[in-house]
């Protein structure tokens, strides 16, 4: 037998980074939300936060709470919930989350699946 005509059998190749496509999806919108606003002005980026970040005074019910009426008014109480971990202050910040949410992110996603992933993050914001 020819030692030249011997070939290795057809293996699938496995990728360097396996992660699921719930996660990736994730970390993609988290980096994505983080350069627009490096993008933006610095009022609108003060906007995106007073808008979706968790303020706690926004549920007060003296008259601070009326303060926060023209940052998403009463549907920031509902939506806030969930959008405020999707702000970050910096790149570190951002980073340093990204990389806690590969390793532990990565399991649960691929445990319950996308769906039950996403409702999951979204309860345990």
């Amino acid at each position: 037998m020819d030692v030249l005509s011997v070939t290795e059998p057809d293996t699938p190749r496995e990728p360097v980074l396996n992660l699921p496509g719930a996660m990736t999806a994730i970390l993609l919108a988290l980096a994505g939300i983080h350069l627009f606003r490096q993008i933006l002005p610095l009022d609108s980026d003060q906007w995106i936060i007073w808008t979706f970040g968790f303020v706690p005074a926004r549920f007060d019910s003296s008259l601070l709470a009326d303060r926060f009426a023209e940052y998403g008014g009463a549907g920031a109480k509902v939506w806030s919930f969930i959008t405020y971990s999707f702000l970050h202050a910096d790149f570190t910040h951002l980073a340093f989350n990204m990389l806690w949410m590969l390793p532990f992110g990565s399991a649960v996603a691929r445990r319950f699946g996308a769906i039950r992933f996403f409702l999951f993050l979204a309860v345990a914001s």
